[in-house]
């Protein structure tokens, strides 16, 4: 028994910090807040937080617009969060079928939008800005690039080769 009690406190004592639960970043309790605060013809119909090895947030609106969802993820750095980026860009673009990719500057280190050839109804914009990733799918191009600049302005900016830009 004595055995067993000491294997639970160790591995308890010398889990990685993946297998930790981790805290809720700062960040999320800012999107939420200025949500909340700034868009008031959008009501939060869903607010799910995931604290696994990556931290996730994700916020499904409805208005009269429509609906519309935006994720935020705070990866451990920046480098995989760049990979995660470039990967699901490739994944989009090889499923995107007759979406078109707009490149979005200014948006973060890395933006685009996912949009239908020949019109901005229901794009879905992917951005990077060091070790966060953010997804937002809305009604209109203008709503999803409001939404991203809205989360974009809430992280902090960093010193070079800061990797958590103040996000936990």
């Amino acid at each position: 028994m004595k055995k067993i009690v000491a294997c639970f406190f160790l591995l308890a004592c010398c889990a990685p910090a993946e297998c930790v639960a981790q805290e809720r970043p700062k960040l999320f309790d800012a999107v939420e807040r200025e949500f909340r605060e700034n868009e008031p013809r959008w009501k939060i119909e869903r607010l799910d937080v995931k604290r696994e090895a990556v931290p996730k947030l994700s916020v499904v609106f409805r208005s009269r617009a429509g609906q519309a969802a935006v994720e935020v993820e705070v990866w451990d750095s920046v480098a995989n969060a760049r990979d995660v980026f470039t990967g699901r860009a490739a994944a989009e673009a090889n499923t995107a079928g007759t979406r078109v990719k707009k490149n979005l500057p200014g948006f973060g280190d890395e933006g685009h939008a996912w949009v239908n050839p020949r019109s901005t109804a229901w794009p879905s914009v992917s951005i990077r800005k060091g070790p966060v990733y953010i997804s937002v799918f809305a009604p209109d191009l203008a709503t999803a690039r409001r939404f991203a600049r809205r989360v974009l302005e809430l992280i902090p900016k960093s010193e070079p080769g800061d990797s958590e830009h103040g996000t936990r």
